[in-house]
């Protein structure tokens, strides 16, 4: 059974919020100053619009990480693949799943139901056995062996969440503010020590103001690739993604 079939199915509107958690959602984060930013509507995306990686844009996402069979020959990692607002844990649970290279997958969602959404999936999976039966067959596939791997899904502020081990992080930042960008750009400064990789919907600020550079751990131009998402899939365009390669900084 393929991992789109168990948990990419059309859940929608299950994942939609409540008024209430909407404006809960919106009254954390602050909207793009990116004009050109908008939704199917002709509207600027708000904090509480949902979007996700589609199941085969989150292999091409894997691939450009470098968390893929191909870019990890002739080692043996131990990666950790950190979703900052994970929605429904789709991300999170399919590079669990799909990637042997990645030891512990997490995710943090400042919404509740849709953190409630993303246990609940991850949840019966396990139950059904279907989790570790997948995770078997592609550490088979790989010839790689991985000791007690491990999914953890967090409900609460990303900007809260210990990113000290990440290895791997991806940022759905399409409707961050300007602030909340600069203050991942720090938290990833002061905590990002492991991290190799970094995706982002959005360019990150990584110059103050004054022109000076504000982070050297992230200091080289990106690279950008198109990755299918869930407003995406069918047009075959792919949304923008920039990708940031750290370097170790003494």
């Amino acid at each position: 059974m393929r991992v789109c079939k168990l948990f990419y199915t059309d859940t929608h509107n299950r994942l939609q919020l409540s008024q209430e958690e909407k404006n809960f959602v919106n009254c954390q984060s602050g909207l793009p100053f990116d004009d050109t930013l908008f939704d199917t509507d002709g509207e600027s995306p708000r904090p509480e619009t949902y979007g996700e990686v589609t199941s085969l844009g989150a292999r091409q996402l894997f691939r450009q990480l470098g968390l893929t069979a191909e870019a990890t020959q002739n080692e043996h990692p131990e990666y950790q693949f950190f979703d900052l607002g994970s929605g429904g844990g789709r991300l999170v649970i399919q590079a669990h799943l799909e990637m042997p290279s990645v030891l512990k997958s997490v995710g943090v969602e400042l919404s509740h139901s849709r953190h409630k959404a993303a246990t609940s999936m991850w949840g019966k999976l396990r139950e059904s056995g279907d989790a570790r039966r997948i995770r078997a067959s592609a550490e088979e596939s790989w010839g790689l062996r991985s000791v007690d791997p491990v999914v953890e899904l967090h409900e609460g502020d990303l900007y809260s969440l210990d990113i000290s081990e990440a290895t791997h992080i991806y940022v759905s930042s399409l409707c961050f503010s300007e602030d909340m960008l600069e203050r991942l750009v720090e938290k990833i400064e002061l905590e990002g020590g492991r991290l190799k990789v970094l995706a982002s919907l959005r360019l990150l600020p990584l110059r103050k103001k004054d022109g000076r550079q504000s982070i050297r751990r992230l200091g080289r131009k990106p690279w950008t690739e198109f990755i299918e998402m869930s407003w995406t899939k069918g047009s075959g365009d792919g949304c923008p993604v920039y990708f940031y390669k750290a370097e170790a900084t003494n």
